[in-house]
């Protein structure tokens, strides 16, 4: 009950910042010029409610158990904590981007067992928590009055804890799946990929209003990440706000990695504030 009091507490917030950004505000000052040769400096700290589907992988007894979530996660939302900022000068920048997601008490959909990938049915339920760091130089392909287009080139930073809490009796396969009634696992994961990317916003009327978009790609070894997100945005005199569409995709395709595919979805409210 506490957690779904609190993902409808961040849903009314969520909406209620939707409606001011459709209503909009008059702009009393013209935005500064990113391209003057001087430093341009963006915070811009956001709001990203995304779903999630998962499989995770945990180690029990002589088996390994692939939990999948259900599709309906909305409730299972705990927390969520996201900033970005941005320095640019001419062509040349520096991008960050922080998240922070916390899903509790999420129901297994399903699960295999053994190494012959046993399919059966139980009551496992598992938490999820998890951050994600990017750090990226930005270089300018193009800008002018119908927008910008920015590559960025980096390293993305993962860290992703899992636990798994089981009530029932199984056993069998000459007690190669035997497993006590109930219990619980946890593990965790933390990569680095080498990222790059193409990031921007387009101005198709050459007023306030503008399509911000973000695509890019990482990998290293057995694990790859990617994200993309396409929204709409207003541009004031003090800054401007975007409301977006963000997916981000992890793997990890080792078999011994607790994460085998994290699918993250969901709606972007971001304030950007410029100085």
């Amino acid at each position: 009950m506490r957690m779904k009091r609190q993902a409808t507490t961040i849903r009314a917030l969520f909406a209620f910042a939707v409606l001011f950004l459709a209503m909009g505000t008059p702009a009393h000052a013209a935005q500064p010029d990113p391209w003057d040769g001087h430093w341009h400096y963006t915070v811009s700290p956001y709001a990203w409610l995304p779903g999630i589907d998962a499989t995770l992988r945990f180690q029990v007894a002589n088996s390994t158990v692939l939990s999948q979530s259900t599709g309906n996660i909305w409730d299972n939302l705990g927390g969520a904590f996201e900033l970005m900022g941005s320095a640019r000068k001419g062509r040349l920048g520096v991008y960050a981007d922080l998240d922070w997601v916390d899903f509790s008490d999420m129901e297994g959909r399903a699960t295999t067992l053994g190494r012959a990938g046993l399919p059966i049915r139980f009551g496992d339920r598992w938490d999820m928590q998890g951050a994600m760091a990017s750090v990226d130089g930005l270089y300018n392909l193009t800008h002018g009055s119908s927008g910008y287009a920015d590559l960025l080139f980096g390293v993305r930073y993962v860290w992703l804890e899992g636990s798994l809490d089981w009530n029932f009796a199984a056993g069998g396969n000459g007690g190669a799946i035997d497993f006590a009634r109930s219990g619980s696992r946890s593990r965790n994961a933390h990569f680095f990929n080498p990222v790059i990317g193409l990031r921007g916003r387009w101005i198709p009327f050459h007023g306030k209003f503008f399509i911000p978009y973000q695509i890019d790609y990482g990998a290293a070894g057995s694990t790859s990440s990617a994200q993309a997100s396409v929204g709409a945005g207003l541009a004031f005199g003090w800054g401007d706000m975007a409301l977006s569409w963000r997916e981000i995709w992890l793997d990890q395709h080792a078999d011994a990695s607790i994460l085998k595919k994290v699918t993250l979805s969901g709606p972007s409210l971001r304030l950007a504030l410029h100085f």
